[in-house]
């Protein structure tokens, strides 16, 4: 067998290896690996009002603030809302 045969044989199978792994992927036989789904690796998304222009974190909290100065905080382990209650108020000077 020379070379050349040789080469074809062996792209031949990692072409059948991927083919068959892209197969197996899609369907569900084979699961992406981390710590979620979320192909960035965030633990959770939440959709904000307006755009995020600070980020700030601190005993169990995540904290943004946006263009308007509308402050949004979050429970860092879900993302579920803290302080949507109208009687939370909060002034900075």
């Amino acid at each position: 067998m020379n070379r050349r045969s040789l080469l074809f044989i062996v792209i031949g199978l990692i072409s059948i290896i991927l083919v068959s792994s892209l197969i197996a992927y899609e369907l569900g036989f084979i699961k992406s690996s981390g710590p979620s789904a979320n192909s960035s690796g965030a633990l959770w998304q939440r959709p904000i009002e307006n755009f995020a222009n600070s980020l700030a974190a601190d005993d169990g909290k995540v904290f943004t603030t946006d263009n308007f100065d509308n402050l949004n905080c979050f429970d860092s382990q879900n993302g579920n809302p803290f302080g949507t209650e109208p009687e939370i108020s909060i002034l900075v000077h």
